[in-house]
């Protein structure tokens, strides 16, 4: 049986995100990925208990773990990407860093992995 769409809040996940890369100490209080990492998956259940969904944007951010695996060469790990971020970061706020940057290069090109 097919799911059913769930309805879309007015908002992607990439302006959520954004919200937080510009003002992190309101957010998240201490700039750190695993802050972030923890919000965004307690907004996420919040959103999915609620039946509802971030507005579709492109590239799927469900796709961004698999990209960041390929990007760090750890294509076999199991890992979120969270810990796959952290374990390539001398600190939280160096990961919270590199997490926008990754985001940034995980957009322009579409989602597609890297060779």
């Amino acid at each position: 049986m097919p799911s059913i769409p769930k309805p879309e809040i007015d908002e992607t996940v990439y302006e959520f995100l954004e919200m937080f890369r510009q003002r992190p100490g309101i957010y998240l209080g201490s700039p750190e990925l695993v802050r972030l990492d923890s919000f965004l998956s307690g907004y996420q259940l919040a959103l999915s208990r609620h039946g509802l969904a971030f507005r579709a944007a492109s590239p799927d951010f469900t796709d961004f773990r698999d990209w960041i695996a390929a990007r760090l060469g750890c294509s076999n790990s199991t890992a979120g990407w969270y810990h796959l971020i952290r374990s390539h970061s001398a600190s939280e706020r160096e990961a919270l860093q590199r997490f926008y940057e990754f985001l940034d290069q995980f957009r322009a090109c579409g989602g597609l992995h890297v060779a």
